[in-house]
């Protein structure tokens, strides 16, 4: 089964990967990502920057997660509806900090889905088009 979804293998053994480097081992090396989340600054969002929709009928949501000192910031777009949603990204308002680069598109095909952040094509612009039904992370790092 590894050969006929080599994809899908390649995928989850890359997002393990990446979960495993994250920054929280600054912190505490104990630290799960329910606990990190929950000390970090999460910012919520729509596909406007500051307008979540909580309705029982909305079909995206986006967040915004800054490590305790900006060394990282992940922006996670999640577009449930059956059209593709263009979401608005958080301006780099941070020195020392890079421009977005697509770490995660699911609506992409293997080997372009997932990147370690060193091979991660940059994002230009001020919004990203989430394909309908998939999940797109971008990435902030600092040098």
């Amino acid at each position: 089964l590894v050969e006929k979804n080599a994809g899908l293998y390649r995928f989850v053994k890359l997002l393990n990967t990446i979960r495993l480097q994250r920054d929280v081992s600054k912190i505490d090396p104990e630290l799960s990502l329910i606990e990190f989340l929950q000390i970090e600054k999460v910012e919520w969002h729509g596909i406007r920057l500051g307008q979540p929709d909580w309705g029982v009928n909305s079909h995206s949501i986006a967040c915004t997660v800054r490590t305790y000192n900006n060394s990282f910031v992940l922006h996670l777009m999640f577009n449930a509806f059956h059209e593709d949603l263009q979401f608005e990204l958080p301006t780099n308002g941070h020195q020392g900090v890079k421009n977005w680069r697509r770490l995660i598109d699911t609506s992409l095909e293997s080997p372009e889905d997932i990147n370690r952040f060193v091979n991660a094509d940059p994002v230009a612009g001020h919004f990203y088009l989430v394909k309908a039904r998939s999940i797109a992370v971008v990435i902030m790092a600092g040098d």
